[in-house]
Formats: C-alpha cells, structure tokens, sequence
C-alpha cells in the first residue's frame, strides 16, 4: 500500500491539478500539507484561492485531508473554517498519517 502513497507527478502549485483527470483516474482524495503549500507558514487562515480549492474539491465529491508537522491550535485554526479534515503533529515524513487517513477512505 505504501507504493500507492508515493506521488507520480509532481505540480508547482496546487492550482495546477487537473481535479478531472484524478478522478478519471479513479483518485478519490487529496491529502495535503498546510503550511508553504497551501498557504505561507505565518498565514493563519485561507485565502480565497485556496478556499475555492477546497470548494472544488468537494463540489467534485473529493475528499481532502490536511496532514501537518504543525501543532493542533494551528492546524486546526485554519481547516476549521474550511470544514477541512486534518491530522496534526503528524511526524512527517514517517507514513503512520498517511495510513491512517487512507484507511478511512478505504
């Protein structure tokens, strides 16, 4: 299972993601990091852009998950208001996060 946690296309920025084209590829969610890659480290909140992102996702029926290294107060701070699944304290890059919210996509 962990091949399946390992990406095979890389994108310079979240807008970059042809949603269409994971799903066409069976691709059921996104887990992504929080801090410099949906927004800068010290931005406590969504920007518009990235709350359209999240909109689009789930509009397209995708779940998300924010796996971060960061601590719960910020992790959830910013993915409350997004009604964004998350997990906190993740430990990076160890793989027990993403193997846990995988299996609940299962």
């Amino acid at each position: 299972m962990f091949k399946q946690l390992l990406p095979n296309q890389y994108e310079k920025s979240i807008y970059n993601i042809d949603f269409n084209q994971l799903k066409a590829r069976g691709i059921k969610g996104v887990i992504t990091d929080l801090d410099n890659t949906l927004v800068e480290w010290d931005r406590p909140l969504a920007t518009p852009e990235v709350q359209k992102w999240f909109k689009d996702l789930k509009d397209m029926g995708m779940k998300v998950t924010i796996v971060s290294n960061n601590n719960l107060k910020r992790v959830k701070a910013f993915a409350d208001p997004e009604d964004a699944v998350f997990i906190h304290s993740a430990q990076k890059p160890r793989k027990r996060s993403f193997f846990k919210r995988v299996n609940r996509w299962a």
